[in-house]
């Protein structure tokens, strides 16, 4: 890990919050996705951050207005093919996501498969994401008012 992110498992800052901070699932060119727990109830969480560098420059009000936008949209919509969005903190400045962790097998670890998915099961999983997506553009089209 370098100095892009913002906490360091295993050292560095344990806590965003009350969530600890156990270990990296995910980085991307905008962020990084921790595992955590929320201490409270004992529940792991995922925790979304923006990378510490991009906060430092002259888009930073923009990408805190996004990433605030990103967790309301997120939070409203609530559906069995969505993550489930928990809370959104604004720490010492950077911006933290906490949503459900989902123990899965990706969409990409489906394909890479050594066994081929069958057409019922290309079926069912684009069912599966077409649903969701229409929870998405629902809940926007309430959000603008066209539904």
């Amino acid at each position: 890990m370098d100095e892009k992110t913002v906490l360091a498992p295993g050292g560095g800052r344990p806590f965003v919050g009350k969530y600890l901070i156990e270990s990296t699932l995910g980085e991307g060119a905008m962020g990084v996705v921790y595992a955590g727990l929320d201490p409270d109830i004992q529940r792991p969480v995922a925790i979304k951050t923006i990378h510490a560098h991009l906060m430092q420059t002259p888009d930073r009000t923009e990408l805190l207005e996004r990433f605030a936008r990103e967790a309301r949209a997120a939070g409203r919509v609530l559906h069995p093919n969505l993550v489930t969005i928990f809370d959104f903190l604004l720490e010492d400045g950077m911006p933290y996501l906490v949503m459900e962790c989902v123990q899965s097998v990706t969409l990409k670890g489906h394909c890479t498969d050594a066994a081929r998915l069958s057409l019922r099961e290309i079926h069912n999983l684009a069912r599966q994401m077409l649903a969701g997506l229409a929870a998405i553009f629902t809940e926007a089209g309430v959000l603008l008012g066209l539904a």
